[in-house]
């Protein structure tokens, strides 16, 4: 049975507690401000909405809060609400999963949102921590300003309600409800004009980049660039891309106004990486405004502006931060430099006592177009001066080429021109580097001296060709850049030709007492395959005591008398190849005083040389130069050495004593054999060829001679100069009752 006087005294004290405490506070333990709760809002910078393709366009805000003190229960809902201004606009929001696993419930004005979290029960923070995330997107603005995010802070917009149903919010000031904000990021830009070496520019056009670099899409750009208008003539303008509005360029005296405006509908990417915006054409005026071979494009920057491109409209002109850097042409040095090249395919660069004739190619580089087609003739003239050694042999144009080329030759001088050719371009490109005529030479072989040291010889450049006063020169295609060799712009740069020479030479030697020796060197440009020379001291004081010929196979000597000696190669002499600067010695030659001397002293000469001769692997007989130097002996107490028996004291010393016939060397032989013979008074020499059955074959000597020492060469040809053929000869000297024979072997 129910006990209705207990359910009536609750009834009562019910009644008595809803008339005593209206309202739900009476429901609840506490609800009241909690000086320890705060709320915050996150910071973020981005860009205006569709401004930009790779930087941040969407601001994304935390809601955090944390507790300074624990309250006395979890924390089981959150309500805050924000107010924000344009140009914010309000995209989504979303809780932290991490942090809050309930419900998130937003509700939205145009100007605030409203955001609770429910369901879930978490410890209160005692740090901030992260429940919900807002995110923000910015319109356009003029100036790039903080944008607040606000907390509405009156009661119960933002609460915290606990788990033993008390409620706490935060009191209303910037401390406990710090805001928020969307700042709108810094938009750069640089443009840049382009630097240039130009090369032969005058009279061509040339192409000026301007780069841009920003890191937002560009909507509008006014440019104005300032240049010389005496060096530069505006001929183009290339746009990378299309605008469709506007996109023109305008010419002010000296001042260019690029202006690109694009439609509403249209954007610009961005330049993230430094890219061509748009190309200005200029023509180079050949003028003074080149002044130090540069003239300079520049920006003013006070006029230029770029505008930034959102969805709607041009959001802003960028002044700062804004880069503008000035560009500035630079015209190479006009150069026409003309080469000579012996070892082109087809060229010769050596001569010898057999060989009179040399060809060089005349190479032509350039970084200007040579030849200037409005000249009728001669825009280009080079000239040439032979030395002492050379002739005017030939002349051959490169037909090749798109210019035609005239000589003019003089006994000792030669003119190249240009010669205007209707068929032809008339002028060479530029960078051209190749030959564009070829010159042979002619050799003087009885001119030369020969001197191993100087051993190459030119021809030369020379400013005026005298004949007609022709002054090298090269005009530009345009016809107004006129080079020459007074501004040091048409560059000569000359070669050599090579005489092929030997050497026979003593090293200088200082001696001991009584006695030296000094070594017979030989060195030469080709390859040595026989030589013979003649040393002697006639009348220096001292005589030779001897000649060692042991450090080349193949070469021996020959006693004249105590004052002389021939050193010279026979049969099994293997050769000497070309050395270049290295010497070869081949012989010491020994020297000893006659005499005791008083009173003591040096005695210092430098041998003689003569009957020299060297050939080469071909039989060739070659220059050879004579470079003896100083020997010294000193002569004190020497025992006394009077000159071997047969020696004189005069010049007819260096005479040979009897008629002699040598071997022929080499023997056998191919192409050529030298035949040396002695004669020691003047008188009639013949020398004959027969074959060995006794008819004769050559003459090579009947004419009256000089003593001394004599060679002569056979180049196994009969007497109409038709070769023979190979076998055994017999060579034959009479010489007044002097008769004697030598057998050669001829093999092919």
């Amino acid at each position: 049975m129910l006990n209705y006087k207990k359910i009536l005294c609750a009834a009562i004290i019910l009644f008595v507690l809803v008339a005593l405490c209206p309202g739900r506070d009476c429901f609840a333990l506490i609800s009241e401000e909690n000086d320890s709760l705060y709320f915050q809002m996150g910071l973020d910078t981005i860009f205006v909405n569709h401004s930009t393709d790779y930087g941040d366009t969407i601001a994304t805000l935390p809601f955090e809060m944390k507790f300074d003190s624990l309250p006395a229960a979890n924390v089981k809902k959150i309500t805050f609400k924000v107010k924000f201004d344009p140009p914010l606009e309000f995209l989504d929001g979303y809780k932290d999963s991490t942090n809050w696993s309930g419900d998130i419930t937003i509700i939205t004005t145009d100007s605030t949102v409203a955001v609770t979290l429910s369901k879930d029960t978490v410890l209160a923070p005692t740090s901030y921590t992260p429940y919900a995330y807002l995110r923000f997107t910015l319109k356009c603005q003029a100036e790039l300003t903080a944008n607040p995010v606000e907390f509405v802070g009156e009661y119960p917009n933002c609460i915290v309600e606990l788990e033993n149903e008390d409620e706490a919010y935060p009191p209303d000031d910037d401390a406990h409800l710090v805001s928020g904000s969307v700042t709108g990021a810094d938009y750069d830009a640089t443009f840049t004009i382009y630097n240039d070496s130009l090369e032969g520019a005058i009279g061509e056009e040339i192409t000026v980049p301007v780069y841009a670099q920003t890191n937002f899409r560009i909507w509008s750009i006014i440019h104005y660039i300032v240049y010389d208008s005496k060096a530069l003539t505006l001929v183009g303008y290339t746009p990378t891309t299309e605008y469709a509005l506007k996109d023109t360029v305008d010419v002010r005296g000296d001042t260019l106004i690029i202006t690109r405006l694009n439609a509403f509908i249209a954007y610009e990417d961005e330049y993230a990486t430094e890219d061509i915006l748009y190309e200005l054409k200029f023509e180079a005026i050949y003028d003074t405004a080149w002044d130090g071979y540069s003239t300079d494009l520049k920006f003013i920057d006070d006029s230029c502006h770029a505008g930034v491109f959102d969805s709607i409209m041009s959001c802003n002109q960028l002044n700062d931060p804004y880069d503008l850097i000035d560009g500035s042409l630079y015209l190479d040095r006009y150069e026409a430099k003309f080469t000579m090249d012996y070892n082109c395919p087809g060229c010769d660069s050596v001569v010898s006592r057999s060989d009179d004739e040399a060809r060089v190619a005349i190479n032509l580089e350039n970084n200007f177009r040579a030849g200037d087609t409005a000249l009728p003739d001669e825009s280009i003239i080079i000239n040439f001066d032979y030395n002492p050694y050379f002739g005017f042999g030939g002349f051959d144009d490169n037909t090749s080429d798109e210019v035609k080329l005239v000589y003019y030759a003089h006994s000792d001088s030669v003119s190249v021109r240009q010669a205007y050719d209707a068929g032809l371009d008339n002028y060479y490109d530029k960078h051209h580097d190749a030959t564009i005529f070829w010159l042979d030479l002619d050799f003087d072989t009885s001119s030369y001296t020969p001197d191993y040291s100087s051993r190459y010889v030119d021809i030369k450049y020379i400013i005026c060709y005298m004949p007609d006063f022709k002054f090298a020169h090269v005009y530009d295609i345009t016809g107004e850049v006129f080079i020459h060799y007074w501004n040091e712009k048409m560059v000569p740069v000359k070669d050599s030709v090579e005489v092929l020479v030997g050497e026979f030479s003593t090293a200088q030697v200082a001696g001991d007492t009584c006695t030296t020796t000094q070594p017979l060197r030989v060195r030469s440009t080709f390859d040595l395959d026989h030589f013979s020379v003649t040393v002697s001291c006639l009348g220096s004081g001292v005589y030779m005591d001897g000649i060692d010929t042991g450090f080349v196979s193949g070469v021996t000597y020959q006693r004249i008398d105590a004052f002389s000696y021939r050193v010279y190669t026979s049969g099994d002499f293997e050769g000497i190849e070309a050395g270049g600067e290295d010497y070869t010695k081949v012989a010491d030659i020994k020297y000893k005083t006659p005499s005791a001397c008083w009173p003591a002293e040096w005695i210092e000469f430098a041998p003689a040389f003569s009957n020299d001769t060297m050939k080469n692997t071909s039989s060739q007989n070659q220059y050879v130069a004579l470079a003896p130097d100083s020997v010294s002996v000193y002569c004190w107490f020497c025992p006394v050495n009077p000159p071997p028996k047969g020696s004189q004291s005069d010049e007819t010393a260096l005479l040979p004593t009897e008629f002699k016939l040598h071997p022929c060397h080499p023997n056998p032989f191919n192409a050529e054999t030298i035949i040396d013979f002695d004669l020691p008074k003047n008188g009639r020499v013949r020398i004959e060829v027969l074959n060995i059955l006794g008819r004769k074959v050559a003459t090579l000597i009947d004419d009256e001679l000089e003593a001394g020492y004599h060679s002569v060469s056979w180049n196994g040809a009969n007497r109409n100069g038709f070769p023979v053929s190979s076998g055994v000869y017999l060579c034959i000297m009479h010489a007044c009752d002097y008769r004697h024979t030598e057998k050669m072997t001829l093999l092919k």
